[in-house]
């Protein structure tokens, strides 16, 4: 992890980007989402891995994903864990809706692009969206939007 830095910066711890992850860390530069996906038996991968963890055979590359997920579980996060940090801030656990297994933990935003900040009104299963938030040169977080819709049937 390294931190952005400078005369009134926030600290905020920050991925090393790597050739193995550097897809998903980058992914926001035009707006798509990439998961690794195994070319033999397409099954999507995070975080990333040499071979595939399905069939064991294929090498994962990475692949267009739709970014469209449901909401797994969540907590209200209380702890400032570097100055600056706000909270109360809501953390959450999503299945992308390519793969019942595919998971991602990240923070979850509101409409607006605000942080959420209370667990009211969210559910099991709801639908989100990610989008993402540019924090360094080379570096785009992925973050889940509340009520951003998309046109996913039912999760399953």
């Amino acid at each position: 992890m390294s931190n952005t830095r400078g005369p009134g910066v926030l600290q905020r711890p920050l991925p090393l980007v790597t050739a193995e992850n550097r897809h998903h860390w980058q992914a926001g530069a035009n707006g798509s989402w990439q998961v690794l996906r195994c070319p033999l038996c397409g099954h999507r991968a995070l975080p990333p891995a040499p071979c595939c963890s399905s069939c064991r055979k294929g090498i994962p590359a990475p692949s267009p994903a739709s970014g469209d997920a449901y909401l797994v579980s969540w907590t209200v996060n209380h702890q400032a864990w570097f100055p600056g940090m706000e909270v109360p801030f809501v953390l959450v656990l999503i299945e992308l809706a390519e793969q019942r297994d595919l998971r991602l933990l990240t923070n979850l935003l509101g409409p607006d692009g605000a942080p959420v900040a209370t667990a009211d009104g969210l559910r099991a299963d709801m639908p989100v969206r990610l989008r993402f938030e540019r924090v360094a040169d080379d570096v785009w977080l992925p973050q889940a939007v509340v009520g951003a819709g998309f046109a996913a049937g039912a999760h399953g």
